[in-house]
């Protein structure tokens, strides 16, 4: 995979458990999300580790749902190296499949 190539990652989560996507599997190390999908309620966040240290210790809220979560048209950027990653966290107490998508970008 290169620059500008389709990427996805896919997981079902047990009970409020989180799937954290962090560019890792992408061949450029960044990733920009467009689609966001989920199963059941869900929040999402973007985090930051300012300190590279892996504590992670800014967190954005991008979406939080009730209910399932399809988010499209989205532009969040995370990055191995800028330390960006994006947490998708299960509300509902069991398992739930979890789906994201965008295109690799330049790291």
């Amino acid at each position: 995979m290169v620059q500008g190539d389709f990427f996805s990652k896919s997981a079902v989560v047990s009970g409020n458990g989180d799937l954290i996507v962090d560019g890792s599997t992408s061949s450029t190390g960044a990733v920009e999300i467009h689609t966001v999908a989920t199963e059941g309620a869900a929040s999402v966040v973007k985090e930051v580790d300012t300190a590279d240290n892996g504590t992670f210790d800014i967190s954005i809220p991008v979406e939080s749902a009730d209910d399932a979560i399809h988010s499209q048209k989205n532009k969040v950027e995370i990055s191995i190296s800028e330390n960006m990653r994006l947490r998708i966290t299960d509300s509902t107490g069991s398992s739930q499949g979890m789906h994201v998508s965008g295109i690799e970008v330049s790291n």
